[in-house]
């Protein structure tokens, strides 16, 4: 993985630019108050951030998926904030690089355009503003305590499974 990034030319040349790998910025939310953090994976001197993201396809659709799936859109709006809030500069950007965990290990650099940004930032918004409510009234949601059954899925049950009824009656 490491001899892939390396032989992608916009990778290398970031993570070979004087930075910090690891950097951990911790301040207030300047609207809640509330104590935040976040780790940068890399952050240039002069501002530009790159997060290393393993993923089984690095293509855009496939990508795209985790995306939305791991809300890497609200990563990227928080760690722009954050960094904002701590140090009032803006990053130049924010960028991911996918690498694919299975040989040949392809890598490739992923932006968000602004729209998405703002998503993100209006989800992260909604997240922190619902845990700073939360923890001034010490008032944690929780799902229902009482024990359900649960099914498995469809897909995991063999297609007969007739053999697997339960007749209490016998």
């Amino acid at each position: 993985m490491q001899e892939s990034v390396q032989q992608n030319r916009e990778a290398s040349a970031i993570l070979q630019a004087p930075g910090r790998a690891e950097l951990s910025v911790i301040t207030n939310d300047p609207q809640t108050g509330v104590a935040v953090k976040c780790r940068f994976d890399w952050l240039t001197d002069d501002g530009r951030a790159l997060d290393l993201k393993k993923t089984q396809d690095c293509r855009m659709d496939a990508f795209g998926r985790s995306i939305a799936n791991y809300r890497y859109h609200v990563q990227a709006a928080f760690y722009s904030d954050v960094w904002l809030w701590e140090t009032g500069e803006t990053l130049q950007w924010f960028k991911f690089l996918a690498v694919e965990e299975r040989l040949p290990h392809a890598s490739k650099i992923w932006q968000l355009p602004e729209p998405e940004m703002a998503f993100g930032r209006a989800e992260y918004r909604k997240n922190l503003d619902e845990y700073a409510r939360c923890l001034d009234a010490n008032d944690w949601p929780m799902p229902d305590s009482s024990s359900e059954y649960i099914c498995l899925p469809v897909w995991a049950m063999p297609e007969n499974d007739d053999e697997f009824t339960f007749d209490g009656d016998k």
